[in-house]
């Protein structure tokens, strides 16, 4: 009796220790397992990276935050910085290039963003705000299956229409606020059904404002002001009963 006693206490002391030796110790933790990403994804990067003219004296954030220059070949892209990788399988999901000082977005080099996008199904959060982008957007060209947030504020010199967005249902955060897109707010956007938060203020949208926004019942922020829309304003945000922020 006495041996099996010791033996409990024993196994006791020692779950005792591997618990605090992983609360004290993150490294122990699965959390901190490397990961390393997928080659075409490193591949594609890259291939972005390589498709635009960098501004190294950019500052837009206050201070140069240029994360694609540390972009290396033959290194882990899931330890780039502006690079987060999911931890079970090592993909890409999310890119924040916010404040990078990229330019040019219209020179592009031909299928680099197909390149990026194609292999990118996964990525769930892309963060262009702020990085001195120009041009106009293609329609599709952020067509991103698993699409969660998208963030291309902040971007002066984007021009034309907004982009084509109709193939990301997953979408919920999108803010494209501070642009120069011009035109009507598209139809489709009301099939974005899971939107929360449509920023689309400080541009030169006009026409007036669709009704059918009234389908995206989840909407919690809705900012529209300071475009050139024109008409009575719908009556569409009775059917948006959680719109807290809607200006």
């Amino acid at each position: 009796m006495y041996l099996i006693k010791q033996n409990k206490s024993s196994m006791g002391w020692l779950f005792l220790c591997l618990v605090l030796l992983l609360f004290n110790f993150p490294y122990f933790s699965s959390s901190s397992f490397n990961f390393s990403c997928h080659h075409d994804e490193s591949s594609a990067l890259l291939q972005f990276k390589s498709s635009f003219t960098m501004h190294t004296y950019y500052d837009g954030c206050g201070e140069p935050l240029l994360k694609t220059t540390t972009w290396k070949n033959e290194t882990d892209c899931c330890s780039w910085p502006g690079v987060t990788c999911d931890t079970v399988y090592g993909r890409v999901v999310g890119l924040n290039l916010g404040c990078d000082g990229l330019q040019d977005m219209s020179s592009i080099k031909p299928n680099s963003m197909d390149l990026l996008f194609n292999h990118s199904s996964t990525l769930v959060t892309l963060n262009l705000a702020d990085t001195g982008l120009s041009g106009n957007l293609k329609n599709n060209i952020l067509c991103l299956p698993g699409i969660q947030e998208l963030d291309m504020s902040q971007n002066f010199n984007l021009q034309g229409k907004l982009p084509e967005l109709s193939c990301s249902a997953s979408l919920s955060n999108l803010h494209l606020s501070n642009c120069q897109f011009q035109g009507p707010i598209p139809l489709y956007f009301s099939n974005l059904t899971h939107l929360t938060s449509l920023i689309l203020s400080y541009n030169n949208l006009n026409n007036s404002i669709p009704s059918s926004l009234f389908k995206l019942r989840r909407l919690t922020h809705l900012h529209l002001s300071f475009n050139s829309f024109s008409g009575q304003i719908p009556d569409v945000f009775g059917g948006m009963t959680k719109c807290k922020n809607c200006i």
